[in-house]
């Protein structure tokens, strides 16, 4: 066996010619193909999982609404019996198109009323303001007040303590039909609401940051026409949320909401189709990727080609006196995982260091798109699983590919080699 590693050392030896140069820059492939292999593997494991988890901690696990569109008129009952018999956390929410006026700019957003009480015991929302806490780490918003978010702070010019006149369409909508009857003459005095913003929020998920804003939930009920004490759903919080398509099914069968028109959608039916496009494309990226690092591993069993050519008369000798074709075997095999396993190393050490700087490389190469990828930072999830399967898969690969040049050493006749000029 000493004399296997002797003759494989020997033959990996860094010298002075072409040769060695190339069997070494052979590991180029393996290294290149395991690190942006990895890399990209945990950007697409990091994006759907970091939107995930910024639907679960802003918006609710689990969404009730009324199946006819129309509004809970007591969500208090409906939140007692869901609070006593599953234990989980709820918050009353209405919903919304509006339009923001601020000085003479004019913005469309989406405005979600919600109950400060009940909101911070539901959601995370807490933990994404950026300015506006007070000194009990939370957030103030009475029927007089807005959160808004940075994106939205920023295109109005508007910070804490601002003013913004936000505007009903339905309210416009219904003067407009009532116009048309001869029922009005004038507009409304009440048509809008002056709200000051007491919050600015960044959740980083750009789908929330760039289209919703919060509010009271009798602000969003006055501009609605809706009496106060009612809401459009109901926000629910449980303790684990993978289980909420479970929960959900229960919830639905249970006869306390069958004579309510309740329904229930669980945070996985929120961007569905996304999620299961992302899936799809990772697995095709993956597949894709390990075609790139099998042809890495066709130019390492190349190298190892010339170099059974190069030493047709050592074998030979090698053979003449007495070494077995298990021995020339593992000669180029083990040179082939060595050749692997040193290329997959380095491109598990750059992928490694190529992640945990992501932000700067992004940063460098300008190509991150925060509105097309909804995430205004680049996301990332490394998956133990997934480095498992790329190195050791990595090395498996070249080493099969090096199967074929040992196997072609071991098939050397050693009287023509020790005839051959070579």
């Amino acid at each position: 066996m000493k004399g296997i590693f002797f003759l494989t050392w020997r033959y990996l030896k860094p010298k002075k010619n072409i040769s060695s140069i190339v069997t070494w820059l052979s590991c180029l492939g393996p290294m290149l193909g395991v690190g942006v292999l990895l890399v990209v593997m945990s950007v697409m494991n990091g994006h759907p999982h970091e939107i995930q988890k910024k639907i679960m901690e802003v918006e609710s696990h689990i969404s009730m609404s009324r199946y006819d569109g129309k509004f809970f008129p007591d969500y208090l009952g409906l939140m007692e019996h869901i609070e006593k018999k599953y234990q989980f956390q709820c918050s009353p929410y209405t919903q919304m198109p509006i339009f923001i006026q601020q000085d003479k700019s004019i913005k469309s957003f989406l405005a979600k009323g919600i109950l400060p009480e009940y909101d911070q015991a539901s959601s995370k929302l807490n933990s994404y303001i950026i300015d506006g806490l007070d000194e009990n780490g939370k957030y103030q918003l009475g029927p007089k007040n807005a959160l808004i978010s940075s994106r939205l702070s920023a295109m109005l010019g508007a910070n804490i303590g601002d003013t913004i006149i936000v505007h009903s369409p339905q309210k416009y909508g219904k003067l407009l039909l009532q116009k048309e009857e001869g029922k009005v003459d004038d507009v409304y005095l009440n048509m809008a609401l002056e709200l000051t913003i007491s919050g600015i929020f960044r959740t980083g998920y750009v789908d929330i940051d760039k289209n919703l804003m919060f509010i009271h939930l009798d602000s969003a009920n006055e501009l609605l026409e809706q009496d106060w004490g009612a809401s459009l759903g109901i926000d629910l919080s449980i303790p684990d949320p993978i289980q909420a398509e479970e929960v959900t099914k229960e919830l639905a069968r249970d006869p306390y909401f069958f004579n309510t028109k309740a329904q229930f959608y669980p945070w996985q039916y929120k961007k569905k189709q996304f999620f299961d496009i992302v899936k799809k494309e990772k697995t095709m990226m993956t597949l894709v990727l390990f075609f790139i690092v099998g042809g890495a591993a066709v130019g390492v069993a190349a190298c190892l080609f010339s170099l059974v050519l190069q030493k047709t008369r050592e074998i030979g000798v090698l053979k003449a006196i007495g070494a077995t074709p298990i021995q020339i075997l593992w000669v180029f095999l083990i040179q082939g995982l060595v050749l692997g396993t040193l290329g997959s190393t380095l491109g598990l050490v750059g992928g490694l260091f190529t992640l945990h700087n992501r932000e700067w490389v992004v940063d460098k190469l300008g190509n991150w798109d925060a509105d097309f990828y909804m995430l205004d930072r680049v996301p990332m999830l490394i998956l133990s699983s997934d480095v498992h399967l790329i190195f050791w898969g990595a090395i498996i690969i070249c080493a099969l590919a090096s199967l074929f040049p040992a196997l072609v050493a071991v098939s050397i006749n050693p009287v023509k080699a020790l005839q051959s000029n070579e």
